[in-house]
């Protein structure tokens, strides 16, 4: 037998025995994500939909090191936050603690979730559209060839791509500039109105909701600035498991491609 048959013998081998496997687990999990995420209107061909209607969350936002210094209540609906609540330890307000309600008339979103949410939809219309379908036709035309396997090497890579964007998106977080934050229009909506040295940020760290205020002190002797943070922080008990699947998603696709990709080593060895 030539290299190139026991070649494609071996991938026609892994490909009958893992792809239908893993498109079905991709397939599964990204389901899952997309339900979580309320995303899946997004992906052509989900098939039966069952009727979401959003419903609003609250939670309840705590500081690990000093609870007095920051506190917050944030009520998510799906990626935007419709209503938040502070406490602040802030000497030059009277009794020393700020309080302020944000009920914003402007489109507050956290762009981390929409941007997760996205990359997993785009991830799962890949896996229906091309893995279920084009593969699959792919197969019936000509058997498990080297065709077939570029076709589903190219499926996982994307997916793969995709996933790990998504893991980006929740895991490090590109936080706010000061400049954008002192720009940002819906902490404007802050009834009474944030004091003029405080800056506020809302994003995602990996599973948990952070709020994070800036208190930007000027020197008055030399005019320097510094800045004070303080951080408050709950968990959100979706993005625990959305945060699981992609793990898993990437689990599984990086260990199949490492498998074709050890059989083309071991066979330009021959």
């Amino acid at each position: 037998m030539s290299v190139s048959e026991l070649s494609l013998q071996e991938s026609s081998w892994l490909q009958k025995n893992k792809s239908a496997e893993i498109f079905a687990e991709l397939e599964l999990l990204l389901r899952d994500i997309c339900s979580r995420l309320n995303v899946s209107s997004k992906v052509e061909n989900y098939g039966i939909q069952h009727p979401h209607s959003s419903q609003t969350e609250k939670f309840v936002l705590t500081s690990r090191v000093n609870q007095d210094a920051l506190k917050a209540t944030v009520t998510l609906l799906d990626e935007n936050i419709v209503q938040s609540e502070i406490s602040l330890k802030h000497s030059k307000v009277p009794g020393g603690i700020f309080r302020s309600v944000a009920n914003p008339n402007v489109q507050w979103k956290i762009q981390q979730l929409q941007d997760t949410g996205n990359q997993c939809a785009r991830a799962l219309q890949i896996t229906i559209k091309f893995g279920k379908q084009r593969y699959e036709k792919c197969v019936q035309r000509n058997g498990y060839d080297s065709q077939s396997e570029q076709l589903l090497l190219s499926v996982l890579e994307s997916v793969k791509s995709l996933v790990s964007d998504a893991r980006t998106c929740l895991t490090m977080p590109r936080k706010k500039s000061l400049l954008e934050l002192c720009q940002f229009q819906p902490t404007k909506s802050f009834v009474p109105p944030l004091p003029h040295d405080i800056l506020l940020s809302y994003y995602i760290s990996s599973t948990k909701l952070v709020c994070a205020a800036y208190q930007v002190i000027t020197m008055k002797t030399s005019g320097t600035q510094s800045v004070s943070v303080y951080q408050a922080e709950a968990h959100l008990p979706h993005l625990v498991d959305v945060l699981h699947h992609i793990n898993a998603i990437f689990s599984r696709v990086q260990d199949l491609t490492t498998k074709f990709n050890l059989l083309k080593l071991r066979i330009d060895s021959l």
